[in-house]
């Protein structure tokens, strides 16, 4: 996913071997407040930019779980960034969870990359075991972009 204005674009999506799964088409738009990829995309941007996105934000609900609450989002976001990794824990979609990290440098994020899947497949600690993968994958493609980016100058 990239940051576009105030909502994340699927720019990529990895269909599940799992009989009972998701799917999400590219170019699909969601809501940066209430997905593991926009909380992982706000929380590594710079503080300012940070605030001036959240304060144009609609923050709608989704489901029950959604955060609609500014100073609770922003807590949120402080929670992210310590632990290095977002949880959408049915935030966006009942019975959904999802993992996700920024990728890029801190304070200048590309992308994110996430994983989602049933609640009941994708436990919060399930969540917090998947984060190293995740963290090594950001890192391998923000090496990537980075000599692509290089190879193109």
């Amino acid at each position: 996913m990239v940051l576009d204005d105030t909502q994340a674009v699927y720019i990529e999506t990895v269909p599940s071997p799992q009989v009972v799964r998701l799917f999400t088409s590219v170019g699909t738009r969601v809501p940066l407040h209430a997905t593991g990829a926009g909380k992982a995309l706000l929380a590594a941007l710079p503080a300012p930019r940070r605030d001036t996105l959240l304060d144009r934000l609609e923050l709608r609900g989704y489901t029950a779980r959604t955060l609609v609450d500014r100073p609770a989002l922003r807590r949120a976001l402080d929670e992210v960034r310590e632990r290095g990794y977002s949880i959408d824990d049915e935030e966006f979609d009942d019975g959904v969870r999802c993992v996700a990290i920024a990728v890029g440098p801190v304070g200048a994020p590309v992308a994110a990359l996430s994983i989602s899947a049933p609640s009941n497949r994708l436990s919060r600690q399930r969540c917090g075991e998947i984060a190293p993968l995740l963290r090594r994958a950001a890192a391998e493609l923000a090496d990537a972009l980075r000599d692509q980016a290089g190879a193109a100058s």
